[in-house]
C-alpha cells in the first residue's frame, strides 16, 4: 500500500509539475502574442513615419525646384534691368548730346544772323522744345524703371530671407 501511495504521490507530483510547465507555456505563449502585438504596432508606426518622411523630401524637392526658378526668373529680370537702365541711361546720354549740339547751333545761328527772325530758327527752336520733353519723358522713364529696381531688390532680398528661414526650419 505503501507503494500505492508512492506512487500515487508521485503521479501528484509529476501533475503539479506539467500543470506548473503548461502554466508557464501559457504564460510564455502570452507574452509572445503581446511582443508580437507591439512589434506589429511598431511596424505600422515605421511605415506610416517613412511614408510621411517622403512625402516631405518631395515637398522639400518641390521647394528647392521652385525656389532655383524663381532664383533664376529673378537673376533674368535683374538683367534685363541692368540692361534697359544702360539702354536708357546711353539713350538720355545721346538725346544730353543732341541737345547741347542744338544749343550750339542755336547760339551760332543767332550770332550769325543777328537775332533776326529766321524760319530756321523757329524749327530749331521748336526742335529744341520736342528735344527738351522727350528728355523730361525719358527721366521720368528712368525714375520710374530706377524705382521699380529698388523694388524688385526689396522683393528679392525679401525673398532670400524667407527661403533661408525655410531651409533653417
Amino acid at each position: 500500500m505503501l507503494q500505492i501511495f508512492d506512487r500515487d504521490h508521485w503521479c501528484f507530483k509529476l501533475d503539479h509539475k506539467i500543470a506548473s510547465q503548461q502554466f508557464i507555456i501559457s504564460s510564455l505563449k502570452s507574452q509572445l502574442d503581446r511582443l508580437d502585438s507591439i512589434y506589429l504596432n511598431q511596424i505600422q508606426q515605421f511605415r506610416l513615419l517613412k511614408s510621411e518622411v517622403e512625402n516631405l523630401e518631395g515637398l522639400d524637392k518641390e521647394k528647392d525646384k521652385y525656389y532655383a526658378l524663381k532664383a533664376r526668373e529673378i537673376d533674368n529680370f535683374r538683367a534685363r534691368t541692368e540692361v534697359f537702365a544702360t539702354e536708357s541711361q546711353m539713350r538720355v546720354d545721346e538725346l544730353r548730346n543732341c541737345v547741347n549740339e542744338l544749343q550750339s547751333s542755336f547760339i551760332q545761328l543767332q550770332h550769325s544772323a543777328g537775332y533776326s527772325n529766321n524760319p530756321d530758327l523757329a524749327a530749331a527752336e521748336m526742335r529744341k522744345s520736342e528735344l527738351e520733353a522727350t528728355k523730361a519723358s525719358l527721366d521720368r522713364n528712368l525714375a520710374s524703371n530706377y524705382n521699380t529696381r529698388a523694388q524688385l531688390q526689396k522683393q528679392l532680398k525679401s525673398l532670400l530671407i524667407s527661403q533661408k528661414r525655410m531651409e533653417e526650419s
